[in-house]
């Protein structure tokens, strides 16, 4: 255990004042504070922070991608991997990235709260990805990890011009789950036991909404499941996201459920 004194009157956004974490390193943290009569306060409650991966090289695998004629106005792809965990899983994490936008599932539940990730940065210098513990989610037996991609920044429309495709015009996704369980250290990346499939919206662009079918449930695989692709590793700076995510913080009930002279139903939010 080290304690640190900093004489500053900043209560926010402080440099860490011991040695810098590494990738997947943790530490515990209290702090108390004293004013100027010099009296202080109690210690905080413990808190827990945990570093993702802070180097390129501290990813295994590549970018898996659905195959190159997926465009931007076809329906969005989901991209799956089976895997089995043998015995008690006593870590796990999840890191996760896309050139687009994704939203991850395992075994048909959500992994996080977090919208419209990875976020929007300049994808020709820096990706963000991010880092989610699924410790008590890895049952001992076999699993399934869905990833559903979206165009967001990435290849969708953008600015006032209405650019497409103005970082790339495929989706790719790195995601690298990392246990533990009976056999030691497990890595699953990205390579060629991926798969993707369509899904139900049709179509997705965050200046032109969505479009989904929703006869059919997301995940739900209909037709033929088709390879991915494998991509080179991106070359630009891949950093663990730095920002607060964007979170729902509320929901707009339906004020009227209106049928139209046509028979289809539309739901006026007011």
């Amino acid at each position: 255990m080290s304690v640190h004194r900093l004489h500053v009157a900043d209560q926010i956004c402080l440099s860490w004042p011991g040695e810098p974490l590494e990738s997947r390193e943790s530490a515990a943290v209290r702090v108390r504070v004293a004013g100027q009569d010099g009296i202080w306060s109690p210690w905080s409650a413990t808190a827990r922070v945990e570093c993702g991966l802070l180097s390129n090289q501290d990813w295994s695998g590549c970018p898996v991608s659905p195959d190159d004629s997926v465009g931007r106005e076809d329906p969005a792809p989901v991209l799956s991997r089976r895997f089995t965990v043998e015995g008690t899983c006593a870590e796990a994490r999840i890191h996760l990235t896309a050139g687009g936008l994704f939203v991850a599932y395992l075994d048909g539940r959500r992994i996080g709260q977090d919208q419209l990730c990875p976020g929007w940065t300049d994808y020709r210098h820096r990706i963000n990805a991010l880092t989610y513990d699924l410790t008590d989610s890895l049952t001992p037996g076999n699993h399934q990890l869905d990833v559903l991609l979206g165009n967001g920044w990435y290849r969708g429309h953008l600015g006032w011009q209405r650019l497409t495709d103005f970082y790339g015009d495929r989706l790719w996704l790195m995601a690298q789950l990392e246990w533990l369980d009976s056999r030691g250290e497990q890595v699953l990346s990205g390579d060629d036991q991926w798969t993707w499939h369509p899904s139900p919206i049709r179509s997705n662009d965050l200046y032109d909404g969505e479009c989904r079918d929703m006869r059919i449930p997301l995940l739900e695989v209909r037709g033929a499941v088709h390879p991915v692709q494998l991509l080179p590793m991106p070359h630009v700076s891949i950093r663990p996201q730095e920002a607060p995510p964007a979170r729902i913080i509320r929901r707009l009930p339906g004020q009227k459920i209106i049928t139209t002279p046509s028979g289809r139903t539309v739901v006026d939010f007011g």
